[in-house]
């Protein structure tokens, strides 16, 4: 895994992206009620955030737990956004609870 910045000059983004990518499990709790699990990939993160590609949709204002296996990251957080993309979903997550991530950390 290789971290590389991505900072467009049209990026709005509090902080900047590293392009990450690795395994991730994702657990939420549904509509009805009902613990379920998905498990796809990271694909880039940021100091409050991490982007997913799942292949289930996930509940947007939901909150979720998560384990990005390579970058040593685990914790929940909040799914801002939720869109398709051909057979996956990637979702946005907002970290909850004080956590953060750095580029560093994955070393």
């Amino acid at each position: 895994m290789v971290a590389s910045n991505v900072s467009p000059s049209h990026e709005l983004r509090r902080h900047p992206r590293s392009l990450v990518s690795g395994p991730v499990t994702v657990g939420w709790t549904d509509a009805a009620g009902v613990n379920r699990i998905s498990r796809g990939k990271y694909v880039n993160a940021s100091e409050t955030g991490v982007c997913l590609e799942l292949r289930d949709p996930l509940p947007e204002r939901g909150f979720i737990n998560f384990r990005c296996e390579g970058l040593r990251l685990s914790g929940s957080g909040s799914v801002r956004h939720c869109g398709r993309k051909q057979m996956t979903w990637t979702v946005g997550v907002e970290f909850c609870g004080g956590l953060s991530w750095r580029p560093s950390a994955c070393g």
